[in-house]
């Protein structure tokens, strides 16, 4: 049964790997390998740590393993002949570091099955595996080069260690729970909450005897945490003003937008939608209901440990941003209190508990397995940004303006148009980043390529240059501001934004060429397919992406640009 599991769960995670390639439309994949790949120029300290650094350091190594490798098989016969290759197809390069979140995940669902032994026996284990094999948001999020899912496995790894502390007490077992909180939170800052289980672990162990709270194991634990962590990130210590500035950026992002939207605690029911209608199901939410129940009879000790960390997870939660993807360490421990909780009402089946105990597993397991094998169809098919590229880079020549809105269809930059860009940015080409010095060597250079312009307020990349949203609807007054000429301008639309206010003002000056839709029929209102957005997949939608608009303006200006 776990055996099944694992290859059901492999087979979800490892299929439609590859989605996209060689484009990348997820922009934390591209940031988060950006920021690893950064290492390479010498430098230990990642200098942003929205994230700690653990993360970056595991990618870094996996690049660095592949090309060593690429250069020992004779595919690259330099480090600087494989980094060329990664700026002219990094699809290698991604398939490597999402297979480090497939392969967590993978390792969740074994995991899993250990911490549901803990709690129960093992059919309850055997129901918990096979319910975290196909949650639809942690096999959605396998499938990235992010650290939800790995940071996942850490947690749960470090509840397992808590347990031994309850359990045995050793010093030794101490130490070990104390290395899983600490390698844990390095991966990911929120992780460092399952130290509740220790917590709970030791203070359980110190009810036997007297004192026992102020044993200097705890305090063993707690050091052997922080110095894990320190080991794992140390420039969140070294260069503390920066890890400082950039955590405050981003709970200004996560929790004081969150808590201005929806109030103190607000986020909790928007989570709560997320897990009913995309992770786990209503069912398999009922199970864990009853699972709480269940364990509260039989042993509220144990309970009282497993609930530790997700109770304090949740309550973190509920003051964040709903992002599907932040509530990844709760599934774990959903899936043991869902299979407890099946276990319970099916043991008043007597005789027939373990068929009945199957049936509601299959029930529970039904709808999130439904959308993860709904997500893998999608994603194995050409995303409408692809599509759209070629059928520009087919019928527009090359050197011609176009604007697009970041993350939509990726068409070459010129070399011209990265100088230009450069020189807009102060900043001369012998002094530009490493990805942008790669981009410029590139040779053959990518054909075609075009004078590619950013619609938006501007951004800190020093390879692109932005044109404001404004100037695009000014363009069809009377007075229309200089901008730079543009033959095509492409325009996205999907739910959650709707309708692209581009749109209405776009055709006083260009006429659309190019639809490229996701939906089975164009004509029936829903939600594109967008993964890195909670949008559950739908039958209406046929391939991932979001609506794409080509617009062709009234008066092309061609390779020299100019004024409109």
């Amino acid at each position: 049964m776990l055996a099944g599991a694992v290859l059901a769960g492999s087979a979800l995670r490892l299929l439609s790997l590859g989605h996209g390639l060689p484009f990348v439309y997820n922009p934390d994949e591209s940031s988060i390998l950006a920021r690893a790949l950064s290492l390479a120029s010498g430098s230990l300290n990642p200098h942003n740590f929205l994230y700690p650094s653990l993360f970056f350091y595991v990618i870094a190594g996996c690049v660095g393993a592949l090309a060593l490798a690429a250069r020992a098989t004779g595919r690259a016969p330099s480090l600087a002949a494989f980094e060329s290759q990664f700026w002219q197809d990094p699809t290698t390069v991604y398939i490597a570091g999402r297979s480090l979140s497939a392969i967590a995940g993978v390792l969740t669902i074994v995991a899993v099955y250990r911490l549901a032994l803990k709690a129960g026996d093992r059919s309850v284990a055997r129901s918990a595996a096979w319910l975290m094999a196909v949650a639809y948001i942690p096999v959605r999020d396998a499938h990235f080069l992010k650290h939800d899912v790995p940071a996942t496995l850490l947690v749960t790894v470090a509840a397992l260690a808590s347990w031994w502390v309850w359990r045995r007490g050793t010093a030794r077992d101490y130490v070990v729970a104390g290395v899983g909180v600490g390698v844990a939170a390095a991966f990911h800052y929120p992780a460092a909450l399952v130290v509740a289980c220790l917590a709970v672990a030791h203070g359980l162990r110190a009810r036997e005897s007297a004192g026992a709270w102020l044993d200097r194991r705890i305090g063993i634990a707690g050091a052997a945490a922080a110095l894990t962590f320190f080991v794992c990130s140390p420039y969140v210590i070294l260069d503390f003003g920066t890890a400082v500035r950039d955590i405050q950026a981003n709970r200004a992002i996560i929790v004081s937008r969150a808590q201005q939207v929806y109030g103190m605690f607000g986020s909790a029911w928007p989570q709560l939608e997320i897990l009913r209608t995309q992770g786990a199901g209503i069912a398999w939410l009922i199970g864990a209901a009853v699972g709480l129940f269940a364990l509260a009879r039989r042993s509220r000790v144990t309970l009282l440990w497993l609930a530790s960390f997700p109770v304090f997870f949740a309550l973190f939660i509920a003051n964040t941003w709903p992002f599907g993807r932040t509530a990844n360490p709760l599934y774990p421990f959903l899936a043991v209190l869902g299979a407890a909780g099946l276990a319970w009402i099916a043991g008043r089946a007597g005789r027939y508990a373990g068929v009945v105990l199957t049936l509601l597993t299959i029930a529970a397991a039904a709808e999130p397995a439904a959308l993860s094998w709904r997500f893998v169809q999608l994603m194995a098919e050409t995303d409408t940004r692809t599509l759209a590229k070629g059928a520009i880079e087919a019928n527009l020549e090359a050197g011609a303006g176009v604007a697009v809105e970041p993350y939509s269809v990726q068409l070459n930059t010129s070399r011209e148009q990265l100088i230009a860009a450069l020189d807009a940015a102060h900043v001369t080409p012998e002094r530009a980043g490493r990805r942008v010095r790669a981009m410029l060597q590139r040779e053959p250079y990518p054909s075609p390529a075009y004078r590619l312009y950013y619609i938006g307020e501007g951004g800190m990349d020093e390879d692109k240059i932005y044109i404001a949203p404004a100037s695009l609807a000014l363009r069809a007054g009377e007075r229309a501001p200089a901008t730079p000429c543009l033959d095509v301008i492409v325009l996205k639309r999907a739910a959650p934004h709707g309708d692209n206010p581009l749109s209405k003002v776009v055709p006083a000056y260009a006429y659309k060429v190019l639809e490229e839709s996701p939906f089975t029929d164009p004509a029936v209102a829903g939600d594109g397919f967008l993964a890195d957005f909670d949008v559950r997949p739908s039958w209406n939608v046929v391939r991932p992406g979001p609506v794409i608009e080509v617009w062709q303006a009234h008066t092309p200006c061609g390779a020299q640009g100019g004024t409109p």
